[in-house]
């Protein structure tokens, strides 16, 4: 567990205390689902290592309206309903480590929602409109997702402050160029030597890829390369 998380869980603790809110505590339960027996006044719910594989729009729904982190490490999540989290007030939300294949929708929590930890999932791709939405994101971290391109991130989050890549092997192209161009007050966690395609790359630091290597580099050849495969 990354250290930033780990301040993060402790800060929930003490807000938690500090705004008369009930934190629920539902580790290793062995639950398939949200219980619906929770505290309507709670404002932190952890419910880590259990087979949750879905959230509903009933589990969570104009429920909890003091209800600012959820915690749902390590279950078996492979989907998130459109429109959860309604009525919460929720600023962060932890997904890493299950099956989710797509970035959820947060829609319902845009104007609050700050933080997303979607570690260790088997997202592949995330497209501009499943996130252009979130105006007040400050942090997100992707690490260990079998991604190879994001969209600009900085273009739609001005407020960005914290992006964590680690363990993702990119694309290297021009339309990776954005994290090159990064603003200074962006934070950025990545590997070393980031770039799975060109496979010339796969050795090189990113410190050492310049942007006129990334603009030279068409992100079509691959797409056209694994096509002639398939063919």
């Amino acid at each position: 567990m990354e250290i930033r998380r780990l301040v993060w869980l402790l800060a929930c603790l003490l807000n938690a205390e500090n705004t008369f809110g009930v934190p629920i505590f539902d580790d290793y339960q062995g639950l398939t689902s949200v219980r619906d027996n929770i505290d309507p006044s709670v404002s932190v719910l952890i419910c880590i290592g259990n087979s949750i594989s879905i959230i509903t729009k009933s589990d969570l729904n104009d429920k909890y309206p003091m209800l600012t982190e959820i915690y749902l490490d390590h279950n078996l999540l492979a989907i998130v309903e459109r429109g959860c989290f309604k009525g919460t007030a929720l600023k962060y939300i932890s997904l890493s480590y299950n099956l989710l294949t797509v970035f959820s929708d947060f829609r319902e929590v845009k104007d609050t929602l700050e933080s997303i930890n979607l570690e260790g999932n088997k997202i592949q791709k995330i497209s501009t409109t499943e996130v252009d939405y979130l105006t007040k994101i400050s942090n997100i971290v992707l690490s260990d997702n079998p991604l190879t391109q994001l969209p600009q991130l900085t273009l739609f989050h001005p407020s960005l402050i914290w992006l964590n890549l680690n363990g993702i092997e990119l694309d290297c192209c021009s339309l990776t160029i954005w994290l090159k161009r990064k603003p200074v007050t962006l934070g950025l966690l990545m590997n070393i030597r980031p770039c799975s395609y060109p496979p010339e790359w796969n050795m090189t630091k990113w410190e050492s890829i310049t942007d006129d290597m990334l603009l030279q580099n068409t992100c079509a050849t691959r797409s056209c390369a694994r096509n002639k495969k398939l063919h």
